[in-house]
């Protein structure tokens, strides 16, 4: 189950990914949706990446496996790209008038 909500997660962060990059080729995507991508595709990584440690139990933190390594990475990538929170006190209105739009 866990594999497989793995899985899912990534197929839905390359979507998302690959959804932005065409409107960007259209000249019909914000600076905030790509950030919120962006945002978004940081937290999942990190959150699979735990997720597999976790299932690879005393494995997940040696060298053969590779997990922590790329954990380390994501979470360098979490930091620098700031906290949740942070995020959206930056584009409270941007986001709202988004959300509108995307209703609609």
């Amino acid at each position: 189950m866990k594999l497989a909500d793995m899985l899912t997660e990534i197929s839905l962060g390359l979507q998302a990914c690959l959804r932005v990059t065409r409107l960007k080729d259209e000249n019909k995507c914000s600076p905030q949706q790509i950030s919120m991508i962006k945002r978004n595709s940081c937290g999942k990584s990190l959150e699979i990446a735990r997720k597999a440690r976790d299932m690879l139990g005393g494995n997940g933190i040696v060298e053969d496996y590779h997990v922590m390594r790329h954990m380390c990475n994501l979470e360098t990538v979490n930091t620098y790209e700031g906290d949740l929170s942070a995020f959206y006190s930056i584009y409270p209105f941007s986001l709202f008038i988004y959300l509108i739009d995307l209703i609609s």
